[in-house]
């Protein structure tokens, strides 16, 4: 229960029992004062009356006696009177039984009013000749009493709801600072470092509310400099300083990395852009002419090679290398094209030229072979200088690359027969054992061929059929919940998804009606999660009624990690970039484990991925990894 409520509950029982006791106190002093007042009437009655029928009975007039009697009786306001002889034998006795009306019964049972009989002695010639009692009727006390009550309940209940309403707006007004600052508190569990800017009047709270804000403020300040330290050592490491781009350390890293995913590698291709030519132009025109025309070539490969299937980078000199993931057949081939075309079109020096040697990877060579093979056709372009590219033939006879309309034609009939299957591998934490975790994997099923998501999801992508596959795999996962009750399971969401609102509003909807939708994670590539602004909007939509939001491949491609402060990630899966041969670079754990305290710092539990041998699980878990996952812990296995 909130303070405010506790406090407005403390206040309410207060005010009340003043209430209760001002209102009893208030009934039970009008008690006390009717009772001394019948008592006083009474008396009075009986000693004036007595007075009165001192003449009649010194001359025995009983009848007169009785007729006096019957005018002050009738009146009403008596319950008894009565007249004895001098051996007190009742001589007359008036009597009537007790009523009252308008009055309810529990009101009378729970106030009884006093009505004793008050007796005078009435005498004559000094000798006593009669004794006359009176006692008075309560009726019309009661009514009286009733009266006061009522009065009084109605103004003290009016006057204590006032008094509460008061009480309950200064302390509303005093608890707003107490609200901002849990709100203040809760938003910085969730990395958003806010600031209070109006100060309570309070000395205390305002003491409260300054400690906050510098809190927060050295708080998100640290995490700027960690954020920044490690942006820094990104580009030591990884980025060219001249073109902005990747280096040649980090072109090797991603591509090693890709053609050991089985889980996405197909096929790919690498070519060197080199332009010729650039040593007569840092000598003849200086070499920040030189350094111009690398930065110019460098922006048209970023221009038209862009995307999470492209890695392009500068790989030394005037040399520049493009890899590509599962490319369709003549896609390398467009792509210098238009390179090529796009710079002799701009350029006024005819000795300054690229050329493009090209190489298809089928992963049965070293990543060294491949470079080499794309270097030998790079020499054989520059020696024949007719078309500037040339592309390496020697490759496997059964090598082949699909079409784009190969892949379009492939999904739309497994979408059209269901041969699309579910399989899920262990994500292994190793500080959570009350629940198993599972990443759920999407298989096309061609011939008996399994082909998996990474494949050709970003054909679907392109030819827009993700939506589609991402309400497949959701819909496909349902039954498993209920069969498998103490795992989570994560699923895979494409950009396309992330960025369609009626998507969004497709899956919250079923995720409320869903049973155990708690059970459910949702994992977004970092590069999505980049590349489009309105996925940061939609992910606290998305992260509703489910187990929450992960990220995964996070620093494949090098960001600066302060958006990691918007969002509540459920864990972050680092790139397998930084896990293949994690053993042998000491630089990579260094780096890696500032990584890992700056997101343990934000309450984000980072885990490994593409983990296979023993050693590497060992390294992770010395650098204080919170889980990993690969085939180390579990090859994929199907969902049946």
């Amino acid at each position: 229960m909130s303070l405010k409520k506790q406090l407005n509950i403390l206040v309410m029982i207060g005010v009340l029992v003043i209430f209760s006791g001002t209102l009893g106190i208030s009934i039970k002093n009008t008690q006390e004062y009717l009772n001394k007042q019948l008592k006083v009437h009474a008396q009075d009655t009986a000693t004036s009356l007595g007075l009165s029928l001192r003449e009649v009975l010194k001359n025995q007039d009983i009848a007169q006696a009785d007729s006096m009697l019957d005018v002050i009786f009738d009146r009403g306001y008596y319950r008894q009177i009565y007249l004895d002889d001098i051996n007190g034998k009742r001589i007359l006795d008036k009597k009537v039984d007790v009523w009252v009306d308008n009055v309810p019964s529990w009101f009378v049972n729970m106030l009884p009013l006093e009505t004793p009989i008050l007796a005078t002695e009435i005498s004559s010639d000094w000798k006593p000749v009669a004794t006359l009692g009176v006692s008075v009727h309560p009726g019309y006390a009661y009514e009286e009493l009733w009266d006061v009550a009522r009065y009084n309940l109605f103004w003290m209940s009016g006057l204590t709801f006032i008094i509460y309403m008061l009480v309950y707006a200064g302390l509303r007004n005093l608890l707003i600072p107490l609200d901002e600052i849990e709100k203040q508190a809760l938003a910085i569990a969730r990395k958003k470092f806010v600031t209070q800017s109006i100060l309570p009047r309070a000395r205390e709270l305002r003491n409260v509310v300054v400690a906050m804000n510098k809190m927060s403020a050295k708080v998100e300040e640290n995490f700027i400099a960690q954020a920044d330290l490690i942006k820094k050592y990104q580009d030591l490491a990884y980025i060219d300083p001249l073109t902005g781009m990747l280096n040649r350390q980090a072109i090797l890293i991603e591509m090693k990395a890709f053609i050991l995913n089985t889980e996405e590698f197909d096929s790919a291709a690498f070519f060197i852009v080199h332009l010729s030519g650039i040593d007569g132009v840092n000598k003849n025109e200086g070499y920040a002419e030189g350094d111009k025309k690398l930065i110019y070539i460098s922006s048209l490969i970023n221009k038209y090679i862009k995307g999470d299937r492209f890695v392009c980078s500068r790989i030394g000199g005037s040399e520049f290398g493009v890899f590509i993931k599962n490319p369709v057949e003549g896609e390398a081939q467009k792509l210098i094209e238009k390179i090529i075309n796009t710079f002799n079109l701009n350029n006024t020096n005819e000795q300054c030229r690229p050329y493009i040697g090209i190489t298809n990877i089928d992963g049965s060579k070293s990543i060294e072979d491949y470079f080499a093979e794309a270097d030998l056709a790079l020499r054989q372009a520059l020696s024949e200088k007719s078309k500037n590219w040339s592309i390496f033939r020697e490759i496997n006879s059964n090598y082949r690359v699909r079409t784009a309309s190969e892949w379009k034609k492939l999904i739309e009939e497994a979408l059209r027969n269901d041969l699309f299957e579910l399989y899920a591998q262990s994500i292994q934490f190793f500080s959570i054992r009350d629940h198993n975790f599972r990443e759920v994997l999407l298989r096309l099923n061609n011939e008996d061929q399994l082909i998996p998501a990474g494949m050709f999801m970003p054909m679907a992508e392109h030819f827009g059929f993700s939506e589609q596959l991402d309400k497949l795999v959701i819909q496909k996962i349902i039954p498993f919940l209920e069969k498998y009750k103490n795992t989570m399971f994560a699923v895979n969401i494409s950009n396309m998804s992330l960025s369609n609102q009626e998507f969004i509003s497709w899956f919250r909807k079923k995720m409320e009606l869903m049973e155990h939708s708690s059970r459910i994670i949702v994992e977004i590539r970092e590069s999505e999660l980049l590349k489009n602004s309105n996925v940061l909007e939609n992910i606290d939509l998305l992260g509703q009624n489910i187990a929450g939001v992960a990220l995964e491949h996070f620093g494949a491609r090098l960001p600066d990690f302060s958006y990691l402060k918007k969002i509540n990630f459920k864990y972050i899966k680092l790139a397998s970039r930084y896990i293949n041969d994690i053993e042998n670079n000491e630089a990579t754990q260094f780096y890696l484990q500032t990584l890992i305290q700056m997101a343990h710092g934000l309450d984000i539990p980072v885990l490994a991925e593409s983990v296979e041998v023993e050693i590497t699980d060992t390294v992770i878990r010395s650098l204080n990894m919170d889980g990993a996952q690969g085939f180390y812990y579990g090859i994929p296995e199907a969902l049946n």
